[in-house]
């Protein structure tokens, strides 16, 4: 406790000792949650467990992950319309977890991260493949990644593509319960038709850089599409900050939304996905 209390002070983060349900603090549910105060569909205070930080986060450093949301909070709150005291720092001994977000009412998820000061050119266009693969433990990922090896070996893009996210996924309880994984090596194939610039990071989870996560972001924003496969951080990122988003997950999840896919698909059937990937991108 003492080294979150530490951390805290460096970020003037203020903080009590309340013993109350907080809500969920993965980097998409930060995201997603901030978008939802953002556009005032949420109301309500942000509650955030410091308690969560006082052991291993998911077998990670904790410090690592609660400076990187420190950071990734006070950022959206400076560009953005939300205001601060909205997001509240709390000790909290409840265990229960609340991850409920209107994602049905969410007409805008976009967010910024820093002041626009960039231009997109046409001749800049270029597609980004993130590499995390989230479903549940029921998604055939062998057959998955077979599909998607044979999809990236024989398929000529007409943009310029760029890999991004890890390279290996350590094991963590997320892994347990979702199966988490990557299909960095099957997106390796690209490169047989394809100009293909490797920015994948060996290990992003245990390693969390807030420098480079915001670079990531510069290319994320500028891309004429992310295509990610299942759901997660990357998929969340995309969203927020990018303009158009490809995703393939069978799951029936809240996301699926028409607000949703006005400017981004959902496909929750393999070959859907590839057709329309195919039909957005390919020569």
């Amino acid at each position: 406790m003492e080294k979150v209390i530490e951390l805290c002070k460096k970020y003037d983060i203020p903080y009590e000792y309340i013993d109350r349900e907080c809500h969920a603090t993965g980097i998409g549910d930060i995201l997603l949650r901030l978008s939802c105060l953002n556009t005032k569909i949420i109301n309500e205070p942000f509650y955030i467990n410091l308690m969560y930080f006082t052991n291993p986060y998911y077998n990670s450093e904790p410090i690592t992950q609660l400076e990187f949301r420190f950071n990734l909070i006070k950022d959206i709150i400076k560009y953005n319309n939300i205001d601060g005291n909205n997001i509240q720092f709390i000790f909290s001994n409840y265990n229960y977890i609340n991850q409920n977000i209107p994602y049905h009412l969410i007409e805008n998820f976009n967010l910024k991260i820093e002041e626009d000061t960039e231009e997109y050119t046409e001749e800049d266009e270029y597609i980004i493949f993130h590499t995390k693969c989230r479903h549940y433990k029921n998604e055939n990922y062998e057959l998955l990644k077979e599909n998607i090896k044979l999809f990236c070996n024989n398929t000529k893009f007409k943009y310029k593509i760029i890999i991004m996210g890890e390279r290996v996924f350590p094991h963590t309880e997320e892994v347990d319960i979702h199966g988490i994984t990557t299909v960095y090596t099957e997106l390796l194939y690209l490169k047989n038709y394809n100009y293909v610039f490797d920015n994948s990071i060996e290990n992003i989870y245990n390693n969390l850089d807030y420098t480079n996560y915001k670079n990531d972001i510069k290319l994320i924003k500028n891309a004429k599409y992310n295509i990610c496969f299942g759901l997660g951080g990357q998929f969340c990122t995309s969203t927020v900050f990018g303009k158009s988003t490809i995703i393939y997950c069978s799951l029936d999840d809240n996301l699926n939304t028409s607000a949703f896919n006005k400017n981004n698909f959902y496909c929750k059937n393999i070959n859907n996905f590839f057709e329309l990937i195919k039909e957005k991108c390919v020569v």
